[in-house]
């Protein structure tokens, strides 16, 4: 999981690109929507098409907040000229319980179908799930008769399961998948919606830490989720301070602030070891552990 957005900002070049959804879209997605297969797909009939907009838009906005759901609105190159067309959208929405698993969606506009957009935009939002979202493992669903989807799941790597039926994908999956022929889709950010993105990637990314620390350490971490992502948020803002940079460095700090205390940097003698932390850049708080004594953590646990 990488801790910063790894993304091309508002440029437009290739022939597909990914945005995240918004209340910009409504209008374009009414128009998508107002298709009778794209409604069918969804099972939504004509007379709730504005109804099942809105709360998409809804849907996205509240799950971005939250760092829950991702969902992006796909462009393509107008067939006709030098203009954009919405013709799709893909969603990925992370599992309540099971923080990294997700679940993959996504539906094409009916006379774009069948040049490869769904692949290669699906192939982009997997790659962030992977590597910058914390998923682990992806599942999705279809229905029996949509062959065309089933051809889309097994180019991306997606192995069918022969309890319920689901397709579930994992990273080494994706990485093993068949090369891709469809061409990239870049997933392009604008500047005003960069730091809502980066935020959710951080909730993403303490959730993930949070989970696999409480798993380790039940009895230490017994305070309530909400309280304890709010300290690894805190000491994730804090690590960056640090000049740490790479996700197990972070990930490292963070665990620290849960397991020791939230403000365990600012000992002395901790605070002294981050500054001069060598080794791999990647690996400067592997510096820090074996720098610092078994004493001074003890300290560092007590109340200033």
């Amino acid at each position: 999981m990488a801790n910063a957005m790894n993304v091309v900002p508002d440029r437009w070049e290739g022939r597909r690109w990914l945005r995240p959804l918004g209340r910009a879209h409504r209008t374009a997605l009414l128009i998508a929507a107002a298709d009778a297969a794209t409604r069918e797909a969804f099972g939504h009939p004509r007379e709730s098409v504005e109804v099942w907009v809105d709360e998409t838009v809804r849907a996205a906005r509240d799950g971005l907040r939250v760092g829950s759901r991702f969902d992006f609105v796909l462009f393509a190159k107008s067939e006709s000229g030098g203009g954009r067309t919405l013709v799709g959208a893909v969603t990925l929405v992370f599992d309540a319980v099971y923080p990294q698993v997700a679940t993959l969606a996504y539906w094409i506009e009916a006379s774009n179908r069948g040049r490869g957009h769904a692949t290669s935009a699906c192939r982009s939002v997997l790659r962030l799930g992977f590597d910058q979202l914390g998923a682990s493992r992806v599942t999705t669903a279809v229905r029996a008769e949509n062959l065309a989807s089933a051809r889309v799941l097994a180019r991306l790597g997606f192995r069918p399961s022969p309890v319920d039926g689901r397709f579930t994908l994992t990273r080494a999956d994706l990485i093993a998948g068949p090369a891709c022929r469809e061409g990239e889709t870049v997933l392009t950010i604008r500047s005003a919606q960069r730091a809502a993105l980066q935020a959710a990637v951080d909730r993403r990314f303490v959730r993930t830490v949070v989970t696999r620390a409480r798993a380790a350490f039940p009895r230490t971490l017994a305070a309530e989720t909400m309280e304890l992502e709010r300290v690894a948020l805190e000491a994730l803002e804090r690590a960056r301070r640090h000049a740490l940079r790479s996700d197990a460095d972070l990930a490292a700090f963070v665990e620290l602030a849960l397991l020791v205390s939230p403000r365990f940097d600012e000992h002395p003698t901790v605070a002294a070891a981050l500054r001069v932390a060598g080794g791999a850049p990647e690996r400067r708080m592997a510096s820090v552990l074996a720098a610092v004594p078994a004493d001074v953590w003890s300290a560092a646990a007590r109340p200033r």
